[in-house]
């Protein structure tokens, strides 16, 4: 990137140098004076700016809160559509700290309709937007989609609003409420909002943490 900048510096000087040389020789204008830089005062503000820059990326009391989901977790998933009886399926979700700490990645294995089903994803706090930030892919799908949130101390809840896209690219608004029950367990609603249909819930997550012995998942 840096090579392709000085390149198009110096064609663009160049093209200038020929510009000046095929027109009749004039009296250059008098350039306005510019102010001095002093380099003293300068470096207190970029040291400033470096500081901000330093903030955002320090981990604090919200990125502490993701230690509760870290682990290998027994999850039951259980999806609702209008007018049918709710599916069940299992799975196994291990999360772990990735990036010292800044956020939890997520890895998923399961069966999904009788087909095998893997989904990975990440949760963060951003410092700069003050929100919770998400992603989720998986075997199902070839989008990605987003999240963004807050969480509430008094109830140990995340609310979440998330964006995905259907056929035709219709865009499907979207929510998620995540619950920490204890150290051990805790629960994730979807809730979705299709063309035409009021909001409905889509789907329920219970998490159980499991018991010490018990392999992880393995494969993508």
């Amino acid at each position: 990137m840096k090579n392709r900048t000085a390149t198009f510096v110096l064609a663009s000087i160049a093209g200038l140098c020929a510009l000046a040389v095929a027109q009749p020789a004039k009296e250059a204008p008098k350039a306005p004076a510019q102010p001095v830089v002093d380099a003293h005062h300068a470096q207190p503000e970029m040291d400033e700016m470096m500081q901000q820059w330093m903030a955002l990326a320090t981990p604090n009391e919200h990125h502490a809160r993701f230690s509760v989901f870290v682990g290998e977790w027994d999850s039951t998933v259980t999806m609702f559509e209008p007018g049918q009886d709710p599916s069940v399926s299992t799975g196994v979700m291990v999360n772990t700290l990735i990036h010292g700490g800044r956020y939890v990645h997520h890895e998923y294995r399961g069966d999904f309709m009788g087909m095998p089903f893997t989904g990975s994803g990440t949760f963060g706090y951003n410092n700069a937007t003050k929100q919770y930030e998400g992603t989720w892919m998986d075997s199902m799908s070839t989008g990605i989609m987003s999240s963004t949130g807050t969480y509430d101390e008094a109830t140990k809840t995340y609310n979440t609003v998330t964006s995905m896209y259907g056929p035709g690219g219709v865009k499907i608004p979207g929510r998620e409420v995540i619950v920490v029950h204890s150290n051990d367990s805790h629960t994730m609603e979807m809730y979705h909002t299709m063309p035409g249909m009021p909001e409905m819930k889509a789907m329920e997550i219970k998490y159980t943490r499991k018991a010490a012995g018990h392999a992880a998942p393995s494969g993508h």
